[in-house]
């Protein structure tokens, strides 16, 4: 079974789902927000994270898809090609893995409307809690999955703790400091979707 992740930025699903995936060369990682923008500074920045993107996925074995809409930081983008992009990227998997949409926009912005057209499709579906926004809101992460819980049945996975992803963690210098990597190599969090 081919098994998509989306995820609104290329660190996302690294951070969140690093020891759920590695080794398992079945994973594609799609980043929604991965454009490399014009301005000098943000040319830089994103072309940088690009090539630590690379470099990570290659490490746990994952394939990458990069869409080119760029992060909020430039405003928000257009739904209609966000939306499209899904539904491009979404037709050859069997299993697909959603951000829960902790805090940052962009994340809310990408799960939202994953959830609004995921019907549309006969696929199986799963979604994660985004490391490191779990740990540093704790509230806001908890408010989004007892909403979604209202509304659908879901099933907990259990994912090992092994701290294995530590190395891919750190491909992306240019996003992490020690703070940071504390709030990252934490059990993760994953649910299936029950029918």
């Amino acid at each position: 079974m081919n098994n998509l992740i989306f995820s609104p930025h290329t660190d996302d699903a690294i951070f969140s789902l690093g020891d759920y995936i590695i080794n398992d060369n079945s994973f594609t990682i799609a980043s929604a927000f991965a454009g490399v923008p014009t301005d000098t500074a943000g040319y830089k920045k994103h072309t940088i994270l690009r090539k630590e993107h690379q470099e990570a996925c290659e490490l746990v074995g994952a394939k990458i898809i990069n869409n080119d809409l760029l992060d909020d930081v430039y405003g928000k983008q257009d739904e209609h090609l966000l939306v499209a992009w899904i539904k491009s990227t979404i037709n050859n998997f069997d299993n697909i893995y959603i951000p829960l949409g902790i805090h940052h926009p962009d994340h809310i912005f990408l799960s939202d409307k994953l959830f609004e057209i995921m019907d549309l499709y006969n696929k199986k579906y799963f979604i994660y809690a985004e490391l490191p926004y779990r740990i540093l809101y704790p509230e806001l992460y908890e408010n989004r999955i007892n909403k979604f819980k209202s509304k659908n049945k879901i099933e907990e996975i259990k994912i090992n703790f092994t701290k294995n992803k530590i190395n891919a963690v750190r491909k992306y210098k240019s996003q992490i400091d020690d703070n940071l990597i504390e709030k990252l190599i934490v059990e993760e969090k994953l649910w299936r979707l029950l029918s």
